[in-house]
């Protein structure tokens, strides 16, 4: 059984492309230009990551826990 969901869009000037795909143990989404790549995971237990290179040097990252840890 799942327990993630990916889900993407790419948009052009005259339509909206979607794809997305389940994963049991985490998920992970990739969103990029030729200098500039981001990307995102979220496991099965709520926590997770993103980060966001350009140019080869990280200009951001997070991560997060589980859910239910407020």
């Amino acid at each position: 059984m799942a327990s993630t969901i990916a889900r993407a869009w790419g948009h052009d000037k005259s339509r909206v492309k979607e794809v997305h795909r389940l994963g049991s143990e985490y998920s992970v989404v990739h969103a990029a230009t030729w200098r500039t790549f981001a990307t995102v995971r979220v496991d099965r237990d709520g926590s997770g990551w993103v980060t966001i290179e350009q140019d080869g040097k990280t200009l951001h990252e997070f991560k997060w826990g589980p859910e239910g840890n407020d």
